[in-house]
């Protein structure tokens, strides 16, 4: 017991063995602490008819300042999001100046800027994760509302990276829409060893056989790979972003705009926070003009 924490429990023995007539020595020997202690708890519980509470050690946190609050909101403005995390990396980077993330939350909660969201438990998918650029793409359609009409949005996405290669809206899902959206691509970046979908109509056959789609794939040496089904979750990476252009598409004046702040602004936990842009482009032969 010596060198024991002292905490609450053994406070509690410690009137209790003096009440019992133990000497101070004797008790202090038990639970590792000196007489003196021992002596001091048991005058203040004297004193007071109330068992002593451990007092809490450490500073006193440092009051937030009018500054800090300013660059705050104005970094929520810039930034377009209310991730404390990535604030506190933004802020770093752009303004050269370091503010803890817990005080970035404490001053989002303040103006009732946190978002919460209900965590759901759910059985673990196959994942997939590509080691390097152009490894493998993802790509997926998502219905969204423009001004009150519904559209189709297609995303085309470099797994490692996260890098938005098309964004495009679209009246149609359409096998043609996919294949010219994937030439266009392949003009920009090359091609893929390998592309990840779900099981649409766009990507795959309704009864068997072989789609125009993956025949599109296989005349590139290209490798077609498929969700389990009901399992969307293993496309996470490029639905993850879906859901973001829904989330915040009212934030920009059009989706070119979100493409430029996700792929060249927001830094990524996942990516060390750095930006798909950097991730994508140090790591291939690609010139990057071809998105300034």
């Amino acid at each position: 017991m010596k060198g024991a924490k002292l905490n609450d429990k053994m406070i509690r023995k410690i009137i209790r063995w003096k009440e019992k007539g133990f000497e101070t020595s004797r008790i202090a020997k038990k639970v590792g602490v000196t007489p003196r202690r021992v002596q001091q708890i048991w005058k203040e519980y004297r004193e007071t008819g109330e068992i002593p509470k451990i007092k809490r050690r450490g500073r006193k946190p440092k009051k937030i300042s009018k500054g800090e609050i300013d660059l705050v909101l104005k970094a929520v403005e810039e930034y377009k999001g209310t991730s404390a995390v990535h604030l506190e990396k933004y802020i770093e980077n752009k303004h050269n100046i370091h503010i803890p993330h817990n005080r970035i939350y404490t001053i989002l909660k303040e103006f009732d800027l946190t978002h919460k969201r209900k965590k759901k438990r759910k059985k673990k998918p196959k994942r997939f994760s590509a080691s390097k650029p152009n490894e493998m793409w993802q790509m997926d359609f998502k219905i969204v509302d423009v001004d009150g009409v519904r559209y189709n949005l297609l995303l085309i996405i470099d797994d490692h990276s996260r890098f938005i290669l098309h964004a495009g809206i679209y009246e149609e899902a359409t096998t043609d829409v996919v294949i010219s959206a994937l030439e266009e691509c392949f003009e920009k970046y090359g091609t893929p060893k390998k592309i990840l979908t779900d099981n649409g109509t766009q990507f795959v056959p309704a009864r068997g056989g072989i789609s125009r789609f993956q025949k599109f794939l296989m005349e590139r040496e290209i490798l077609h790979i498929k969700t389990s089904i009901r399992h969307p979750q293993t496309i996470g990476k490029v639905e993850r972003i879906n859901r973001e252009v829904e989330y915040r598409l009212d934030k920009f004046n059009n989706l070119k705009e979100f493409v430029e702040w996700h792929n060249q602004i927001k830094p990524h936990r996942s990516l060390s926070f750095k930006t798909p842009y950097e991730v994508y482009f140090e790591n291939t032969k690609c010139n990057k003009e071809v998105i300034t």
